[in-house]
């Protein structure tokens, strides 16, 4: 079920004719004789100025406030010009290739409104440190499928990089969205009150980031993809920019983009994209390289390379190092804490489908790294922090401890086990569980589960169909639209046994019809033999073509489209 894929390679494809030095766009052809014909007709490039389109639907659409004077060699690029797309032109005046191009830099306004607000926070709380933030996040990765896909990048961490990695690291839901619910806010999805039909802006002064911000810090925000985000499908973003540094509107502009982006979208011209994604955070931390001064929060999750193919994250493993070893290289490590994350571990796919790949699903990685000489100042925080990596934790506890690098005392003690969220700089109860973290039961891998257990064939049955009858219940208010579903096998049966429960469980895999859809789930039986699911069953298996017949973005994976919907 495991393959290794070489790194992303884009050397084949469209050439990028301009990049940015300095605030200059200088253009260069490349001597590949590839590229060699085309590019003898060659004639001039001109860049336009683009911002996100917020008086229309903020995070989908993108216009143009300025266009350059053509030019062939290089032009300056005007102040106020953060993000620019460049196209080249032959002397038929057809673009052969095209250039997307951020440039972080320094704004005056905001340099001076975050000065008073650091000064206040200083003031006010004065924390022993004052760290910069960086999380660098991917989709799906098991902390299992890390070690498999990217040994080069997680050894490059744990080794010259002294990272703390948590092993005993405990999903919160299903999908990605409440699981950086949870990390970015400190909450369930349900605790927001909050309505999906309205974009995030009312709600942003509740994420971490803009805590940060009323701190003084700078923030940056990052995704890789239009619609596949925690807050963008099936959602509508936000209209005003969230954060200081918003790497949207590039791309907005570039995924549509034939020309520039090949079959499987991980190139953008002859350029990875991760690298691309990657290159803006290297832009920002060797721009605000002393968080004495000029402290930043940046967020970055990147979907497109994990998220349909787990495998393929060894495709990237090169490029996290490079990306990493970059970092390092350039100190900006002494002055930030990086957080390499992921939401969730591998919800779909042949893996997903065995024992390993269920304790996998709900196993997300985590690596913290503090710099140098936090090691050397704070050993009784790093002593604590290494007890912590074999005890229960979720991203409610990396919630806290955010919180408490911001309000930083090098304080630590024991942890409070009713609790949710545990700063890590607190040692973490050993008989912490589930339950005391706010982990429904489905999503928990402590649960003791015989993966041979021998059930009776009717009552089997009987637990099956419960299951299958809660997934209809999901989709009743969509009748009309979704199909009536059927049982056609029972994959597996498991007995569940935790101190904290007397009733019988059962976990339990279905396959149902049409769209022979896979559902694991939960089902208890009481005392009474009444059997009722327990939490929200999961789906296993990809649904894409199967639902959009319904909006909601969690009853999707429960429903399959009547072929008239």
């Amino acid at each position: 079920m495991v393959k290794k894929y070489p790194t992303v390679n884009c050397t084949r494809f469209t050439p990028n004719l301009v990049y940015l030095s300095g605030d200059l766009l200088k253009v260069r052809l490349p001597s590949s004789t590839r590229w060699l014909k085309r590019l003898q007709l060659f004639k001039q490039c001109r860049y336009s100025a683009r911002v996100r389109n917020a008086d229309r639907d903020g995070d989908r659409s993108t216009k143009t406030v300025y266009t350059s004077p053509y030019f062939d060699d290089v032009i300056q690029l005007n102040e106020t010009d953060d993000y620019v797309v460049v196209e080249c032109y032959d002397k038929f005046n057809h673009v052969i290739s095209r250039s997307y191009i951020h440039r972080i830099r320094k704004k005056l306004a905001t340099e001076a409104e975050l000065r008073v607000s650091y000064e206040k926070h200083v003031g006010v709380h004065a924390p022993r440190e004052t760290l910069s933030v960086m999380m660098v996040g991917i989709d799906g990765m098991s902390k299992q499928n890390l070690q498999r896909s990217m040994p080069k990048t997680r050894n490059f961490l744990l080794g010259p990089l002294k990272a703390i990695e948590l092993h005993k690291y405990n999903k919160i839901g299903l999908n990605t969205f409440p699981n950086v619910v949870g990390l970015l806010m400190g909450k369930h999805e349900h605790e927001m009150n909050f309505s999906y039909s309205q974009p995030f802006d009312s709600l942003n002064d509740e994420f971490i980031w803009s805590e940060y911000r009323r701190a003084g810090y700078r923030t940056a925000l990052t995704f890789d993809m239009t619609g596949i985000t925690a807050f963008h499908y099936l959602k509508l973003g936000w209209k005003k920019s969230p954060v200081d540094y918003y790497f949207r509107e590039m791309v907005i502009d570039s995924e549509p983009d034939t020309l520039m982006r090949n079959q499987y979208q991980r190139c953008l011209g002859e350029v990875p994209e991760v690298d691309v994604l990657n290159d803006y955070f290297i832009q920002l931390a060797s721009i605000f390289n002393n968080s004495k001064t000029e402290p930043y929060f940046a967020y970055s999750f990147a979907a497109r390379l994990t998220h349909d193919d787990l495998n393929q994250a060894s495709a990237g493993d090169e490029l996290y190092y490079n990306f990493f070893n970059t970092l390092a290289e350039r100190e900006v490590l002494n002055n930030t804490v990086l957080v390499f994350f992921s939401d969730h571990g591998e919800r779909f796919g042949a893996i997903r489908s065995t024992y390993n790949g269920m304790i996998e699903g709900r196993t997300p990685h985590l690596l913290l790294v503090f710099p140098p000489w936090f090691h050397a100042k704070y050993p009784h925080l790093m002593d604590v922090l290494r007890i912590n990596q074999q005890r229960l934790t979720s991203h409610f506890d990396v919630h806290a401890t955010l919180r408490d690098l911001l309000y930083f005392k090098g304080e630590t003690g024991p942890g409070n086990i009713t609790h949710r969220g545990i700063s890590l700089f607190r040692e973490i109860p050993r008989l912490r569980t589930c339950r005391h973290m706010g982990v429904s039961e489905e999503n928990c891998v402590c649960n003791h589960l015989s993966p041979h257990a021998k059930v009776d064939p009717n009552l089997a049955q009987f637990l099956a169909m419960t299951l299958v009858n809660r997934v209809m219940d999901y989709t009743n208010q969509y009748r009309k639209n979704c199909s009536a579903l059927t049982l056609k096998s029972i994959e597996t049966v498991m007995t569940i046994s935790t101190p904290e429960n007397s009733n019988e469980r059962y976990q339990l895999t279905i396959t149902t019809e049409p769209g022979s859809a896979l559902y694991e789930g939960v089902v208890e039986m009481t005392q009474l033999k009444k059997a009722d699911v327990i939490g929200d069953v999961t789906r296993l298996n990809m649904y894409k073509g199967q639902a959009e017949c319904i909006q909601n973005a969690f009853l999707r994976q429960f429903c399959y489209c009547h072929s008239e919907s």
